[in-house]
This record gives structure tokens, C-alpha cells and sequence, in this order.
């Protein structure tokens, strides 16, 4: 029986099979209730302070425009703090608050930790909430735009099964999901 390395350099040839030394790679199931986790924590107290802007805005701005500023003050407060929630723990620890949970982390090449760009780069699919801000339409082409990119995610990772690696992971130069 003849082994192959995985691309990228990530380990063993097989990751996660009996006798493996290699990463496990983490399962979509498993992927998903940690995002799901994560959406929770982050999004709550950030929908919170959406609430207290958007009566702001709506103090200070005329009637005809409070709706589309509301709208788009909502995506970049939800783009910037989930972007800035995972940017900490992926460089720090690699498990947000949804992955120690369910036992994973995001690792680097090679297992290294995960840098300030590959984070940003990997968590990159947040942004399209901010087509919101296209006038008439973009409510509309956000939220094809974030399906869009959930199930591409989702599909890439289901499609490889070495590591588990949706298209974000490999936009992220090649970062990848361990189970622990």
C-alpha cells in the first residue's frame, strides 16, 4: 500500500485513519455548530449595538434614509466583529469560543499557527453582508451572495476528503480545520 503527502505539506499521507499521525480533519457537522456557536456569541451583543445605533440614526437622519443606513451600519458592525472575532482567536489560540467547544482548531500550513492574513483571507465571505450597501438591489445580491458562499464553502469542504477544506481554506493559503 503506497502513501501520498497531502497538499500543502499538512502531514501524513492519510490523515485522521487508524495508526495516523497526521491531522484529523474536522467534519462539516462539526464545522457548522461551531459556526453556529460562534454566530451566537458574536452576533447577540453585535445585533445589541445595532439596536442602539440604528435609534441613533434614526434620531439624527431624515425618514427617507434611515432604512439603508440602518442597513448598512447592521452588515459592517456584524462583517467587522465577526471578522475581528475570529481574527483573534485563529492567531492566538486557533479555537474561537465554537471551536474549543466542539474540539477543533484552525491550523496553518504544516500545523503552524494561523496568521493575521490567512484569518482575515479565510473569513473573507463575511464581507458580502456589505453589498447591502448597493442602492435598490443590495439587499437582495447580499443575501444571494452569503448563500452563495456558505454552500461553496460547505460543498469544497464535503469534496475533499483529506482535509476538509472548503474554498475559503485554500483562498487562506491553505489553512485547514483539525478535530483535537
Amino acid at each position: 500500500m503506497s502513501f501520498q503527502q497531502p497538499p500543502g505539506g499538512h502531514g501524513a499521507a492519510n490523515p485522521g485513519s487508524y495508526g495516523s499521525t497526521g491531522p484529523r480533519p474536522a467534519e462539516l457537522g462539526d464545522r457548522f455548530v461551531a459556526r453556529l456557536i460562534d454566530g451566537l456569541v458574536v452576533g447577540v451583543p453585535t445585533i445589541i449595538l445595532a439596536v442602539i445605533v440604528n435609534a441613533v440614526v434614526n434620531v439624527v437622519l431624515p425618514r427617507f434614509v434611515e432604512g439603508y443606513v440602518n442597513g448598512v451600519v447592521q452588515a459592517a458592525l456584524l462583517t467587522g466583529a465577526y471578522v475581528a472575532y475570529n481574527y483573534f482567536f485563529e492567531t492566538s489560540s486557533g479555537q474561537t469560543i465554537g471551536k474549543s467547544v466542539m474540539r477543533l482548531k484552525v491550523v496553518g500550513p504544516g500545523g503552524g499557527t494561523v496568521t493575521g492574513a490567512q484569518s482575515v483571507r479565510r473569513n473573507a465571505f463575511y464581507a458580502a453582508a456589505l453589498l447591502v450597501a448597493v442602492p435598490f438591489l443590495g439587499g437582495f445580491l447580499s443575501t444571494v451572495a452569503q448563500v452563495a458562499a456558505v454552500v461553496a464553502i460547505a460543498v469544497t469542504i464535503q469534496k475533499d476528503p483529506a482535509l476538509r477544506q472548503g474554498w475559503h481554506d485554500r483562498f487562506a493559503s491553505e489553512t485547514y480545520v483539525s478535530k483535537i
